[in-house]
C-alpha cells in the first residue's frame, strides 16, 4: 500500500549532495541511512511522502553532527530548483505578493499542507503546520521550509528584511548564531504550529529584481499545475504514484499494481473505468512524464533511462519516444534541455549521454 501523505516535490534535495560532499559527507551514505533508494528522488513527477524526507533530513544532521541541519540547508538551497514555485518566489513583487504566492502555490511542493496569511493590524501572521503524526519527527524539515521562506520574504522586501518573530513547531535547538542568521532575532520554541509574525508596513517593501512578465507567465504556469493536481487527486492519481515507484523496480503490470494497492486486477479496472482512464493509459502517461524529465534533468544514458522506464531495451524506448513526442529520445532531450535554459536563463547540465 501506498505511504500515508503529504507528499513532497524531492527538487528540494537538488545540490544537497554537493553541500554535503563540502562537509565530508557522502549524499548517496545519508540516502542509504535513511533507506531511500536515489532512482526515486530522480524527478518531479515521482513525488515522496513527507516520511521519506524527514528520515533524509534526519539522517544528514546525524551524519554532519548539526542539530541544525536543516537551516543550514536553507541558507544554501537555490530557490529556483523548486521550479515553478522557486521562481515565482524569486520574481514576486513584493512582501505581499510573495505571500499570495506562498499560500497559493506551496502545494506544487508539499500536499497536503495548511497555510494561512491573516492580517491583525500591525502585524501580519503567515501560519503553516503539518499533520499531527509527523510534526513531533519534522524539526529538521521544519527548520528547512522556516529557513527557505524567510529568505525567500527577504528576496522579495529588497534584501535587508527579518519577521518581527517566528514561533517554532519543534524544541529549543542550539546553534543560536545560525539560527538567528537563517531565521531572524527573535524565536520561540514549542509552538503548536509554525508562524511568522510580519510588520504590516513591510508588506510593500519591493523586490527590484522581481521580473513582471515573467511572473506572468509562471504565474499562468503555477494555475495550470495547480488544476492538473486538483483533477489527479483522485485514484489515476494514486496508482501513477505506484507506478512511478516500480518503474524500474520490477514488473509494472495490471496485476503487480493490483498486488501494492491491495486489491485485484479486475476491481482496479472497473475501478479507473470509472474515473474515465486505464491502467495503459496511465502506464504511458507516467512513464511519457519521467521520459522528460530523465531527458531533461539528468545526464543518465538513454539506455539507463530506458531501464528506469521499464523497457527491456533501449530501442523499446525509442520507439516510445517517436510516439510519443514525434522524435527520437536524443532530439527530445536537446530540444527540452533548449526550452528550460530559455525559461530560466541558466545552462543547461553537462553534454547530455546519447
Amino acid at each position: 500500500m501506498l505511504s500515508k501523505g503529504p507528499y513532497v516535490n524531492p527538487a528540494i534535495l537538488h545540490g544537497m549532495d554537493t553541500f554535503l560532499q563540502k562537509q565530508g559527507v557522502l549524499y548517496t551514505d545519508v540516502l542509504k541511512a535513511a533507506h531511500t533508494n536515489p532512482e526515486m528522488l530522480a524527478t518531479e513527477h515521482t513525488e515522496v511522502p513527507l516520511d521519506q524526507i524527514l528520515a533524509i533530513f534526519d539522517a544528514a544532521a546525524l551524519a554532519t553532527s548539526s542539530p541544525c541541519f536543516g537551516a543550514q540547508w536553507a541558507e544554501a538551497f537555490n530557490p529556483g530548483e523548486t521550479g515553478a514555485y522557486g521562481y515565482l518566489l524569486r520574481n514576486a513583487a513584493s512582501v505581499r505578493d510573495a505571500l499570495n504566492v506562498l499560500v497559493r502555490y506551496l502545494s506544487l511542493v508539499i500536499h497536503p499542507v495548511t497555510i494561512a496569511v491573516k492580517n491583525d493590524g500591525a502585524v501580519t501572521t503567515l501560519a503553516w503546520r503539518l499533520v499531527p503524526r509527523v510534526q513531533s519527527r519534522a524539526t529538521q524539515y521544519l527548520l528547512f521550509a522556516t529557513g527557505a521562506t524567510v529568505a525567500r520574504l527577504r528576496t522579495a522586501a529588497g534584501g535587508n528584511w527579518d519577521p518581527v518573530h517566528i514561533e517554532l513547531a519543534c524544541p529549543e535547538l542550539p546553534c543560536k548564531a545560525l539560527l538567528h542568521r537563517v531565521l531572524g532575532p527573535s524565536i520561540s520554541y514549542a509552538a503548536k504550529e509554525t508562524r511568522l509574525f510580519i510588520a504590516t508596513n513591510t508588506l510593500d517593501l519591493r523586490n527590484a529584481s522581481a521580473d513582471p512578465k515573467l511572473f506572468t507567465i509562471l504565474e499562468d504556469l503555477g494555475e495550470r499545475m495547480l488544476r492538473e493536481r486538483c483533477t489527479e487527486q483522485g485514484y489515476p492519481y494514486v496508482i501513477k504514484k505506484v507506478i512511478s515507484r516500480r518503474l524500474g523496480h520490477g514488473d509494472v503490470t495490471l496485476e503487480t499494481i493490483a498486488v501494492e494497492d491491495g486489491t485485484s486486477p479486475r476491481a482496479l479496472q472497473a475501478r479507473l473505468a470509472a474515473e474515465g482512464t486505464s491502467f495503459e493509459d496511465l502506464l504511458q502517461t507516467t512513464r511519457r512524464q519521467l521520459a522528460e524529465d530523465y531527458l531533461r534533468d539528468t545526464d543518465l544514458p538513454l539506455s539507463e533511462i530506458a531501464l528506469l522506464l521499464g523497457f527491456s531495451e533501449l530501442s523499446a524506448f525509442s520507439r516510445a519516444c517517436q510516439r510519443w513526442f514525434e522524435e527520437p529520445p536524443s532530439v527530445r532531450r536537446r530540444h527540452l534541455r533548449h526550452a528550460h535554459r530559455d525559461l530560466t536563463g541558466s545552462s543547461a547540465l553537462a553534454t547530455p549521454k546519447a
